[in-house]
C-alpha cells in the first residue's frame, strides 16, 4: 500500500508538471496597458488592459508559440503565460516580457536631463567635447537621481531614449520629436534638454560648461532643488 501511494504521488507530480500547475508565484506588470487576453497571441481577444504595477499570479503554464514585440526600445521574442489577475481573480494570457518579480511603482511621473552631443559641433573644438563630458559626469555625481534621471544622447541615437533601469525602463521616447528650433534646439551645438512628462520641454545651450549651470536651470524648470 505504501509503495502504491508513493507511485501515485509521483504520477500526480508528473501530471502537474506537464500541465504547468507549479507553485503559484506573484509577478507585477512593469509597463502600462498590458493586454490581458483570452488566449496566447496578438490575434486573440483582449479581455482588458492591465495597468503598470498590477499584481498577477503565475502557475507555470506558458505557450509554445513565441512572439516578437518591442517594448520601450527593447526587442523581445518570447512566449505568453497564463496568469490570474490579483484584482478580480480572473484568468487570462499576457506576454511574459511585460511582468517581473519585483513590485513596481504605479507612479508614471518622471523627469530627465538629456545631454545632447552632435556629431559635427561646428566651430567648437575637441576641448569643448572634453568639457561637455566633464559636465555630464559632474552632474551625475551631484544630482539626486531618485528624482531626476540623466541621459547622454549622441546624434544618431536619439530615436530611442530610455529612462531609468536599462532592463526595465520607466519610460522610453523619441528625442527627435523635441529637436525643434521652437524649443531652442540648435543642431550642431552641445546642449541639454530638460523634460518632464505633461510639461513643455526646453533645450539649453551651455554658457559656462559647468554642472552648476545645468543644475541651476534644471532646479528652476522642475521647481525644486535637484541636488543630493
Amino acid at each position: 500500500m505504501k509503495t502504491f501511494v508513493m507511485v501515485l504521488s509521483a504520477v500526480i507530480s508528473v501530471v502537474i508538471s506537464v500541465n504547468g500547475c507549479a507553485k503559484p508565484e506573484a509577478y507585477y506588470t512593469w509597463v502600462e496597458n498590458v493586454s490581458f487576453r483570452e488566449a496566447p497571441g496578438l490575434d486573440s481577444k483582449v479581455i482588458t488592459q492591465l495597468e503598470k504595477g498590477e499584481k498577477v499570479i503565475y502557475f507555470g503554464e506558458k505557450s509554445e508559440i513565441l512572439t516578437a514585440i518591442n517594448i520601450r526600445c527593447i526587442d523581445f521574442n518570447t512566449n505568453w503565460v497564463k496568469v490570474k489577475r490579483f484584482a478580480d481573480d480572473t484568468y487570462g494570457w499576457i506576454y511574459s516580457a511585460t511582468i517581473r518579480k519585483e513590485p513596481v511603482s504605479q507612479d508614471n511621473h518622471w523627469r530627465i536631463i538629456v545631454f545632447y552631443e552632435p556629431k559635427n559641433p561646428g566651430m567648437e573644438s575637441k576641448s569643448k567635447n572634453i568639457e561637455w563630458v566633464r559636465v555630464i559626469m559632474d552632474t551625475k555625481a551631484n544630482v539626486n537621481q531618485n528624482t531626476v534621471y540623466i541621459a547622454h544622447v549622441k546624434e544618431g541615437t536619439e530615436k530611442c531614449v530610455k529612462i531609468g533601469d536599462p532592463k526595465y525602463p520607466a519610460y522610453a521616447f523619441d528625442l527627435s520629436e523635441y529637436m525643434k528650433p521652437t524649443l531652442g534646439f540648435v543642431s550642431n551645438k552641445y546642449g541639454y534638454f530638460l523634460i518632464e512628462n505633461n510639461k513643455k520641454p526646453v533645450f539649453y545651450l551651455p554658457e559656462k560648461y559647468a554642472y552648476t549651470e545645468v543644475m541651476g536651470e534644471a532646479s528652476k524648470y522642475f521647481s525644486f532643488d535637484i541636488g543630493k
